[in-house]
C-alpha cells in the first residue's frame, strides 16, 4: 500500500474597500465575549450589539 503525504499551507489577509491590507488582522472597536444563543438569535448578545450599532449609524 502506497503512502501519501499531503501538505496544505494557506494564508489570508484582510483588506478594506480602499485597498489597505491588514496582515495582523483588525482589532474590533467593541469586543463581546460570551452570550451566544444559536437557538434564538434575538437573544444572542453579539447580534443584539450589532443591531444596536447598525441602528446608530
Amino acid at each position: 500500500m502506497g503512502k501519501n503525504l499531503i501538505f496544505v499551507l494557506s494564508s489570508a489577509y484582510v483588506s478594506d474597500r480602499n485597498g489597505n491590507i491588514y496582515k495582523d488582522g483588525i482589532t474590533p472597536e467593541v469586543e463581546i465575549t460570551g452570550g451566544d444563543n444559536f437557538d434564538n438569535l434575538e437573544k444572542d448578545s453579539k447580534v443584539i450589539a450589532a443591531l444596536k450599532w447598525l441602528k446608530e449609524k
